[in-house]
């Protein structure tokens, strides 16, 4: 999917799916999520207050994650594949 040129170009559907992945992932991590920082185009949604001007939307779920201890790392694969 392009990266629309205008707030018009975003579908509320997609981005609402896209919180949905996020929702998934979060709960499929475990204690890992503790780990996982939030960035790009849904990160808005949870900063701006209700009632102000909303961010144009999203076609993707973007995060990061703390850099920690390697073998407790390796283990992140495990839920990351069952879900």
């Amino acid at each position: 999917m392009a990266k629309p040129t205008h707030a018009g170009g975003y579908d509320k559907e997609v981005t609402e799916n896209c919180e949905r992945v996020l929702v998934t992932l979060l709960r499929g991590l475990g204690p890992w999520k503790e780990s996982v920082y939030l960035v790009g185009g849904l990160t808005p949604r949870y900063l701006v207050p209700k009632g102000k001007k909303q961010h144009a939307g999203t076609g993707d779920v973007d995060n990061r994650r703390r850099v920690g201890n390697a073998r407790r790392d390796r283990c992140l694969s495990h839920p990351l594949k069952k879900i």
